[in-house]
């Protein structure tokens, strides 16, 4: 697989994708995030803010969308309807997600 940074335009501290581990073109990718504690240093709780996990899963998106042969590159999130967590992630989680 190509280079995280030669498919999105995100950079440290704001790409949230460490791998990425598979592409099914127009269908599936999967993706890494290997949570530390300097990712959300401060968070109330301690727990890795949910708001991070829907932009990470919002770059896997991104990720897949630019596999595509088809795509132009451009894409949008325009909503998340019935969203749920069902467990916090902490520091020295390996965070996967999965995009269909």
């Amino acid at each position: 697989m190509k280079d995280i940074r030669s498919i999105l335009p995100h950079r440290f501290p704001f790409l949230l994708i460490d791998e990425i581990v598979e592409v099914e073109e127009g269908r599936r990718a999967v993706g890494v995030k290997l949570v530390s504690q300097h990712d959300f240093e401060g968070s109330p709780g301690g727990a890795f803010p949910r708001g991070f996990i829907l932009e990470a899963m919002a770059q896997m998106s991104g990720a897949a969308l630019h596999s595509e042969s088809r795509s132009n590159g451009l894409g949008m999130l325009a909503g998340i309807d019935n969203g749920r967590f069902y467990q916090d992630v902490f520091a020295g989680d390996r965070l996967t997600l999965t995009i269909d």
